[in-house]
C-alpha cells in the first residue's frame, strides 16, 4: 500500500486531521519566508506530541547546513532536503534524510545519481524557478516511474497532487510514497479536513 507525506502544517489541528485521515509522515516546513514556515519551536514540539510513534515527522529544510545551526536535530525525524552544499548525507551527524530532486525532464534523475549513502528516501517534485515545492505544479509521472525502476531507494512522488489525481500518479509512477500539501488545502498553511481524507483515501485504495 502506498505510504502518504501531508507536508506544510503549521499547527495541531491540521496534524490530526492529516493522522486521523491516515497518513504516515507529517512534514513540517523550515524554509523562511514561505508561507508554510514554522519558525516557533513551541509549534513544533505541540505537533510532535499528537503524532503516533509510527507516524515520523519530517522536518524540511532548503539545505542541509541549515539544520544545525537552527538546533532542528532533535525535533525531527526524519530531514527533507533540496541541497546538500556540505555533503551532509555522509557527515557522521546521525541524520535520516529524504533529499529531494526538482524534475524538468528525465535527465534530472542524474542528480539522483551524487546523494550520499545516507539519503534513505528520493523525494520527486516539480522544478520551479522560483520556488523550491509547494507549488501544485506536476511533472511527467513516467520520469518518476524511470526513477523507482532505476534506483535501489524508496520514491515518494510529489508535486502538483490532489485527490483527483493522486490515483493515477500512483498507478503510473508505483512509488513508495505520495507527498501533498497546496493540493488540500483551504489556503496556504490551513488543511481542508475533507481534502485530505480523500486524498488518503484514494492514495490508499489506487
Amino acid at each position: 500500500m502506498t505510504k502518504v507525506k501531508i507536508c506544510g502544517i503549521t499547527n495541531v489541528e491540521d496534524a490530526m486531521i492529516a493522522v486521523e485521515a491516515g497518513a504516515d509522515f507529517i512534514g513540517v516546513i523550515q524554509v523562511p519566508n514561505t508561507p508554510r514556515y514554522v519558525l516557533d519551536p513551541t509549534t513544533i514540539a505541540s505537533i510532535r506530541s499528537v503524532l503516533p510513534p509510527h507516524v515520523p515527522i519530517v522536518g524540511v529544510f532548503a539545505d542541509a547546513v541549515d539544520i544545525e545551526p537552527t538546533g532542528s536535530i532533535g525535533r525531527f525525524d526524519l530531514f527533507q532536503i533540496y541541497s546538500d552544499s556540505r555533503n551532509h548525507s555522509d557527515s557522521r551527524i546521525d541524520l535520516k534524510l529524504i533529499r529531494c530532486c526538482r524534475v524538468q525532464d528525465e535527465a534530472s534523475l542524474r542528480n539522483i545519481e551524487v546523494f550520499g549513502a545516507k539519503v534513505q528516501y528520493i523525494l520527486l517534485d516539480a522544478y520551479h524557478d522560483k520556488s523550491l515545492g509547494g507549488t501544485g505544479a506536476a511533472f511527467d509521472w513516467n520520469i518518476a516511474r524511470t526513477a523507482v525502476d532505476r534506483f535501489d531507494r524508496p520514491v515518494i512522488l510529489a508535486g502538483g497532487l490532489n485527490p483527483t489525481n493522486v490515483a493515477s500518479a500512483i498507478q503510473t509512477a508505483k512509488p513508495f510514497a505520495v507527498d501533498v500539501s497546496s493540493g488540500v488545502e483551504e489556503f496556504p498553511g490551513r488543511k481542508d479536513r475533507a481534502k485530505v481524507v480523500e486524498f488518503v483515501s484514494n492514495a490508499k485504495s489506487a
